[in-house]
């Protein structure tokens, strides 16, 4: 199964197994309006080098003004607000946004990185 966001909104993460070939290893829905913009910020940071091991999108949000509820947020790598693991670039970060026409939680106050 390849990376991606089918078209029922779910994201599929896979990581690569010489062995094995492609292991699904979870999935987070989105809201299909956020689809073709955050499946741009997934290829366009793996496609920097970035190993992807997890995603978030729709749940909970944790400040009052989250997009994740409504999923049209996504984290990649996040292990707390701003921490990376395996750590995203703040320059690939910025430039997935740009390219894909979301936000950069990188570039907040309050810094995000790993969340567009």
């Amino acid at each position: 199964m390849m990376k991606g966001i089918g078209t029922d909104g779910t994201v599929f993460i896979g990581l690569t197994n010489e062995e094995m070939g492609w292991l699904l290893m979870g999935s987070v829905r989105v809201a299909p309006s956020a689809r073709a913009a955050l499946q741009c910020v997934v290829d366009y940071v793996e496609a920097r080098g970035v190993r992807i091991t997890a995603m978030r999108g729709y749940g909970a949000g944790t400040v009052r003004a989250s997009l994740h509820p409504s999923g049209r947020a996504i984290d990649i790598n996040q292990t707390h607000r701003n921490v990376t693991r395996p750590i995203v670039p703040r320059s690939v970060s910025n430039a997935a946004a740009d390219k894909c026409g979301v936000i950069s939680g990188a570039r907040w106050g309050y810094a995000d990185n790993g969340h567009w």
